[in-house]
């Protein structure tokens, strides 16, 4: 399967169910186009059993598995990742979020984000902003 026919699987323009459930557990509004069966345990084999399309009903046992868009929608302009090649040929995305030091005044923090997934890479940028109270829920 070529690289771009691989990008188009769901699993890969979805949040992975790790990061999908931190993001919960930070209080992000539950409420997106898919979601994550909590207790489904699989390698995709059976796609239909770990995401559930446009979930109305209650949420026990599911957590959103955010798109790209919409963790697009949630985060900052500047924080956009980039696809590169790494050191075996793999692409990966990559991000730099670079804020002002609160500590240091006309010093910056960097921070760098990596995933194999872009959604995974704006999941852990949303984590990290989230957990340093840079970004309000």
């Amino acid at each position: 399967m070529s690289k771009e026919r691989e990008s188009i699987k769901i699993e890969n323009q979805v949040v992975c169910r790790e990061l999908s459930q931190k993001i919960e557990k930070l209080g992000v509004k539950q409420e997106s186009l898919w979601y994550w069966n909590k207790y489904y345990h699989s390698d995709f084999q059976n796609i239909e059993n770990a995401f559930l399309a446009n979930r109305k009903d209650e949420h026990n046992g599911y957590c959103s598995a955010f798109t790209v868009a919409e963790l697009g929608e949630m985060l900052p302009d500047d924080c956009l990742p980039r696809r590169k090649t790494n050191s075996l040929k793999r692409y990966q995305w990559h991000s730099t979020f670079c804020y002002p030091n609160p500590k240091k005044q006309g010093a910056f923090l960097i921070e760098d984000f990596i995933a194999d997934t872009e959604a995974d890479c704006r999941a852990k940028m949303l984590i990290y902003l989230i957990e340093k109270g840079l970004m309000k829920i």
